[in-house]
């Protein structure tokens, strides 16, 4: 569908497409002089209209290695059969696999069927939190960090994400049945959603107070600075997930392969973002909003557990477990809490600064 694009400037043109939307919508927001836009009851057509351009292009895009492991999904999926599915822990994503093609999708086909759920999962997650500007939340998701990387290449990750988003969301809405399912799904395609489920319901029960988790944040920086390799060791033996082991003795032996390996005080400033916007608007302000601080306190719960293991090699694969809710503690915090007078200005350039880093990191090469 897409063909005519080079596939050496398909991602650009994601990003280009990106910021032109951020821009737009931006300005508009930063010049406002009044507050109502934000609470104001948008049409849902823009946004799905968006959200289908989206779908069609992250699901057609060309299947090659210049997008990792989307040529290691498709030979999957190419040669799969049942017995991928038994016994296997994510075993929801194998079923997908095996029950498309059953129905005799290409691969090109379910890679569309994955953007779809990928993105709409999202887009609904976006709704059911924000239903009064859908549209300038999923803005914020579509110009997060992480957004074209885990649609093109670590898609099992990005869809799980998307089911736990919607799970949060029905959470939220006291439908815990609902929640559950989706929880369980997710942890069915990538089991290491188990982290960001379990600090959800510590968010939700036990630790309500988002000083609390700002402290345990910071200890955790502390922790991995005086024992960041044993403690990468332990959490590699609890078998939460594979890749972790892994990754722990390849930040080791493999070391010299990497560049970056090491403590990442780059990746620590930018998830530091909602830390401190948390801080700022619950002990500055003191303001207090029940599901802020429920999203806030799981980011912050979850990114401390990836500054614990910052120093592994691909540590940034487990920083996701955190990343992928960074833009919605930022656009709920914007359009929901009420911080200053002029919030549709502050949401304006909020997601204009949003979207300039991600175009950025793209530009010094940082993303594909």
């Amino acid at each position: 569908m897409f063909s005519a694009i080079p596939l050496q400037y398909y991602s650009a043109v994601f990003y280009a497409l990106m910021f032109v939307m951020c821009l737009c919508y931006g300005v508009t927001y930063s010049t406002s002089n009044t507050c109502d836009r934000l609470l104001k009851k948008h049409s849902v057509v823009p946004v799905v209209l968006f959200a289908t351009l989206l779908t069609l292009y992250i699901g057609f895009r060309p299947i090659s290695w210049i997008f990792a492991d989307m040529r290691m999904y498709a030979h999957t999926y190419e040669n799969m059969n049942i017995s991928f599915v038994v016994g296997k822990a994510e075993w929801v994503f194998s079923f997908l696999m095996v029950a498309c093609r059953f129905l005799g999708l290409s691969a090109q086909q379910f890679f569309v069927l994955v953007a779809f759920l990928y993105i709409f999962l999202c887009y609904h997650a976006c709704s059911r939190m924000l239903p009064e500007n859908a549209m300038m939340a999923f803005l914020f998701v579509i110009s997060a960090f992480s957004f074209w990387g885990y649609g093109t290449n670590g898609i099992r990750n990005g869809l799980a994400s998307s089911l736990v988003l919607l799970g949060m969301a029905y959470a939220l809405d006291k439908r815990w049945l609902s929640a559950l399912l989706l929880m369980y799904m997710a942890t069915g395609i990538h089991r290491s959603m188990t982290l960001p489920i379990m600090m959800f319901i510590v968010a939700s029960f036990m630790i309500k107070k988002p000083k609390t988790a700002i402290y345990f944040w910071l200890i955790s920086i502390v922790l991995s600075l005086i024992l960041g390799a044993q403690i990468t060791n332990f959490f590699a033996g609890l078998g939460f997930d594979d890749r972790l082991a892994n990754y722990a003795v390849m930040s080791s032996s493999w070391a010299y392969q990497f560049s970056h390996v090491g403590f990442r005080w780059d990746f620590l400033l930018y998830s530091a973002m909602p830390v401190a916007l948390t801080w700022y608007i619950t002990e500055i302000q003191g303001v207090q909003d029940r599901t802020f601080n429920i999203l806030a306190n799981t980011y912050i719960l979850s990114n401390a557990f990836w500054v614990m293991v910052i120093q592994s090699a691909f540590s940034n694969r487990f920083a996701y477990l955190s990343w992928f809710m960074y833009p919605i503690v930022l656009a709920y915090a914007f359009i929901r809490v009420p911080i200053w007078e002029d919030q549709d200005k502050k949401i304006g350039w909020a997601l204009l600064a949003h979207a300039s880093f991600t175009l950025f990191m793209f530009v010094i090469g940082k993303l594909y």
